[in-house]
Parts: structure tokens; sequence; C-alpha cells
């Protein structure tokens, strides 16, 4: 009697949607698995991936070495073919090199000669340029000096203020870390924090 694959075992299995897909629209639920069903359909479906995904190892074995002279004959059958395109795809490649080469060389000769067009072109510009904006820097440095240096001034006042009026609590908090640290190094289970000590 042939065992019958269902849709669920595919879905448990984690086959993809369209295969899921092909599997409702031609078989429903559930098929019964032949050999005759199975050829009929073998374009159509992933049988190695059903073998791994399916089978217990014992069957997986057995359809590897069943599978083996088919693969053999279909590496035989694929090897001239496979080296045909081989040489296919590399004659095309020179053939490709060999055209665009000029090509290329003309494109990189006429971008070398447009940028060197350009760079004389702009190079006045350029210049004019960097003497406007020299000058400008220039002007914009000496008109904020002093506002920069009394802008310094007046940050390193506010920091020594600030230091000043922090340094009190400060001190404080690191006695109190201190503290609490002490007691639990010590094992001592309700530790409190003391100000200042």
């Amino acid at each position: 009697m042939n065992r019958k694959l269902t849709l669920q075992q595919l879905v448990n299995a984690g086959a993809c949607p369209s295969a899921l897909d092909e599997f409702r629209r031609r078989f429903g639920a559930e098929v019964a698995v032949t050999a005759r069903t199975a050829v009929a359909v073998a374009g159509v479906f992933d049988f190695d991936w059903a073998a791994y995904c399916l089978l217990s190892a014992p069957a997986r074995a057995a359809h590897s070495k069943a599978t083996a002279p088919a693969w053999a004959a279909y590496d035989k059958a694929t090897a001239t073919a496979q080296a045909a395109r081989d040489k296919a795809i590399a004659l095309a490649r020179a053939a490709y090199d060999k055209a665009t080469a000029t090509a290329q060389a003309a494109r990189d000769k006429a971008l070398a000669l447009a940028r060197a067009a350009y760079d004389k072109a702009t190079a006045p510009a350029r210049a004019a340029y960097d003497k406007a904006t020299a000058t400008a820097w220039a002007a914009y440095n000496k008109a904020t000096a002093l506002a920069r240096a009394a802008y310094g001034k007046a940050i390193a006042l506010a920091r020594a203020a600030y230091n000043k009026a922090t340094a009190t609590a400060w001190a404080a908090r690191g006695k109190a870390i201190a503290h609490a640290f002490a007691h639990a190094y010590n094992g001592d289970k309700t530790i409190t924090a003391k100000k200042g000590r």
C-alpha cells in the first residue's frame, strides 16, 4: 500500500509557498505517493529537498544510493555543455573587453582634457575667491578677538565660582559614599549613607 503525503507534512517540513500552492492545486490536501505520480511531477517539485526533509535517515541513505548513478550520468552529460558554456563566456568577455577598451581610453582622455580645461578656466576665479576670503577671515578674526578674549575670561570666572560653590557638596558626597562602602565591605546589611562623615 502506498503512503500518503499531506499538505500539512509539507507545511511542517518548511516547503516554500509556491510548492505548497502547486501541491494544493494538483492534489488537494494529500496524495498517494507512487513512482508513477512522482515521475509525472519530477520537473515540478524538488525531490532532493523532499528526500532530505521528509525521509528518515535510513530511507535518505537508500535514496542517495539509488540516485547516485543518475547524478553521475547527469554530471557526465552536462560536463561538455558546461565546458562549452565556460568557453563561450570567456570568448564573449574577451571580445567585450577588447571592444570597450578603445571606448574607455577615449572616455578617460576626454575626461582628462575636460578636467584640465575646467581647472584652467576656474583658476582665476579660485585665486580671486581665496584672496577675498583670506581678507574676510582676517577682518573677522580681528573684529572678534576682543570678544573672544572677554568670553574666555567670563567662562574662566564662572567655572571658578562653580567649583568653589560645589566643592563642599562634592566632598560631602565623597565621604557619604566612602562611609557606605566601608559598612558594605564589612558585611553590615543596614547601611545608611551618613552625610559629611
